[in-house]
């Protein structure tokens, strides 16, 4: 006799004590509703780029480009306001990047300094 299926969600029920140790996020991601358009500069290099903006939050920021970027890689970010023409030019280090289902990579930074919340809503 074969054993029992459980069902996904008893799975993850039955889990849920394993989910309390998990590291929470530091700060709460908001996503970009309208396509947000951010510039990436590499102090390195000198090389600049464009990066589609996918969520944001006071401590970081998640990115669309199409190629992968090593973590650790430092890099400066200039967003802009879509309500009061505010632009602003932050610090920022790569922390991860993982490819997406459509081939483009998902850029994860952690900026040097947190956005305040006056920022934050003037981006969003």
């Amino acid at each position: 006799m074969s054993e029992p299926i459980i069902p996904v969600q008893a799975e993850f029920t039955l889990s849920k004590s394993n989910f309390d140790k998990i590291k929470r996020r530091a700060a709460v991601r908001y996503r970009c509703t309208l396509p947000t358009l951010g510039y990436l500069f590499f102090p390195q290099t000198g090389e600049s780029v464009e990066a589609w903006v996918h969520n944001l939050s006071e401590t970081g920021i998640g990115l669309n480009l199409n190629r992968p970027l090593d973590p650790g890689t430092p890099v400066n970010i200039r967003l802009t306001g879509i309500t009061d023409n505010l632009s602003i030019k932050v610090a920022a280090r790569v922390l991860h990047a993982t490819q997406e289902i459509d081939g483009s990579w998902r850029i994860g930074c952690e900026f040097g300094e947190k956005l305040t919340a006056e920022m934050l809503d003037s981006l969003l």
